[in-house]
């Protein structure tokens, strides 16, 4: 029997001088929810770590909050708890919280 649960991903828009609700984007089902995120002050983009065996990173567009989309990495590539970003670079780097750990570098520039 399948167990898996499965959630509808959602990321909200506050306004920063009020903190009032502007939007919110589904972003579908999926196998777990956002487990790590980065904004991108460069290119105007938040990356977000999927928490799921897909093992994807999907990319909003800050000024519009809409996906612009999304990566889905190779088996193995999963469960992304820790990220950090080198906009300078135009790189992140997205930690995996498997066994063995890995780092997974993706290019990030708009």
């Amino acid at each position: 029997m399948n167990s898996i649960r499965r959630y509808v991903v959602s990321a909200v828009h506050h306004r920063r001088s009020d903190f009032s609700r502007v939007s919110a984007l589904t972003l579908g089902s999926y196998e777990g929810g956002l487990a790590s995120a980065l904004i991108n002050p460069v290119g105007g983009y938040a990356y977000f770590g999927m928490w799921s065996d897909l093992g994807a990173v999907v990319k909003i567009r800050l000024s519009t909050f809409m996906l612009e989309g999304a990566l889905y990495l190779d088996s193995g590539e999963a469960y992304f708890n820790y990220a950090v970003i080198d906009p300078g670079a135009g790189f992140a780097y997205f930690g995996t919280l498997t066994t063995p750990g890995r780092v997974i570098k993706v290019g990030c520039l708009a």
